[in-house]
């Protein structure tokens, strides 16, 4: 089902976020920790990166080149990678309280989707991030609250059925979705991990299959539209976070990883971890969308 063809030493600390851009060929992603943004050019077997001026949780693509939508741990900006310039759009007052910016995803009609996450329990108690909604106007909605730390926001192939991951509470679930207006119905059980693996970072392939990189469970699994495991990949890491689909054909998955919250022991039987592997897949993805903000 799916053949390692490259492994990335990138050694990130929380390497997250990572998206296909078929406008350059690369893979992108985030080291949120070390306020880095990589780029990994595919045809060129070349990764770099930039430093952030902020700690870069999400990102998308937009259609100004040299442009990203980027959700910084405080809030939604325009950022410029190369000059490092920052335009703010959204800094709810809630983030930079023991909250910030986790995960986030552009759904098919154009709007971006990202969830807080709560990092110091002393001052935000747990379970008091939310999910928000950018919408193409630039509104900024809050979809709802009570979230540990939001993970694995993704869609269907028809946009009907968001998926939604609260990592700690090892829950990944499913909601009724309206792709006109990004309404969502009631949750509804979708997955449940055990043991240590934690549901991070996730994306939908062509066949309507559900991937999920299980945080502290060294793999990345599979799941049918109906929450059935049909097939995962085991990765050379404890702590995989998020995984795309990229390529001429998309038939690429590139999986991202993290070190961070490791022991020296644990370093010592993991060289690979915080790095980024590329596996070679049967069943390819749908393309990635672009914010269609103005």
């Amino acid at each position: 089902m799916a053949e390692l063809i490259a492994v990335l030493p990138v050694s990130n600390r929380l390497g997250e976020g990572v998206l296909w851009n078929p406008a350059d060929g690369c893979f992108w992603w985030t080291d949120i920790l070390q306020n880095r943004l990589y780029r990994h050019d595919l045809a060129a077997d070349r990764t770099g990166w930039v430093e952030t001026p902020h700690r870069l949780c999400a990102f998308a693509f937009v259609s100004r080149p040299g442009r990203l939508l980027a959700a910084f741990d405080t809030g939604l900006a325009w950022f410029e990678p190369e000059t490092g310039v920052v335009e703010w759009l959204h800094r709810p007052p809630e983030l930079g309280q023991g909250l910030r910016l986790n995960d986030g995803r552009v759904d098919r009609q154009g709007r971006f989707w990202v969830g807080a996450m709560c990092e110091d329990t002393a001052a935000a108690p747990f379970g008091s991030a939310s999910l928000y909604r950018l919408d193409r106007d630039l509104g900024l909605t809050t979809v709802f609250s009570g979230v540990g730390i939001s993970n694995g926001i993704c869609w269907s192939v028809d946009g009907s059925r968001f998926y939604f991951a609260d990592s700690p509470r090892q829950t990944v679930s499913v909601f009724d979705s309206d792709p006109a207006t990004g309404t969502l119905g009631p949750p509804r059980a979708f997955a449940v991990t055990t043991g240590p693996a934690s549901p991070d970072g996730a994306i939908v392939d062509a066949e309507d299959h559900m991937w999920s990189a299980q945080w502290g469970g060294g793999r990345v699994v599979r799941y049918d539209p109906h929450g059935a495991v049909r097939d995962e990949i085991v990765v050379p890491v404890s702590q995989p976070t998020c995984a795309a689909f990229g390529g001429d054909h998309l038939d690429l998955l590139c999986i991202t990883s993290a070190w961070d919250g490791l022991s020296t022991a644990e370093l010592d039987r993991e060289p690979q971890a915080g790095h980024a592997f590329i596996y070679r897949v049967d069943v390819p993805g749908p393309p990635e969308y672009c914010f269609l903000g103005p």
